[in-house]
């Protein structure tokens, strides 16, 4: 290993531990098989942000959207509730796009087992 390598080994592990990550694989090198999903989930929980080595899309990750509540004001909703009703909006994950659109995002199978999952700064 590099001294640059050991160097980015050295700032993701320190990283991944104060999002609580404490079994994160130090030597594994930048890029190659960081994390699976279970903790790329984790760094999320953190406010982190994580994307896969594997996706085709260049600046594609994923953040959580902290739960929120706030009154209906505008359409959609306002044609579906009155106005002034009071919504719950529950957490989520959402995906930041290679076009720098925003989209809700679900978990595929692939994704679920894969072990590519890196931190994104």
């Amino acid at each position: 290993m590099t001294d640059w390598q050991e160097r980015v080994c050295v700032e993701r592990q320190e990283l991944a531990e104060r999002m609580g990550l404490a079994a994160f694989n130090r030597h594994s090198l930048p890029g190659k098989n960081e994390m699976n999903f279970g903790q790329a989930l984790e760094v999320l929980k953190a406010g982190g942000k994580t994307g896969r080595a594997g996706w085709n899309g260049k600046g594609m990750f994923l953040f959580l959207v902290p739960g929120s509540t706030f009154q209906v004001n505008r359409p959609p909703l306002l044609g579906i509730y009155p106005e002034g009703t009071e919504i719950n909006y529950h957490a989520h994950v959402d995906m930041k796009t290679a076009q720098g659109d925003v989209v809700p995002w679900l978990c595929s199978q692939t994704d679920m087992l894969a072990e590519d999952w890196e931190i994104v700064k």
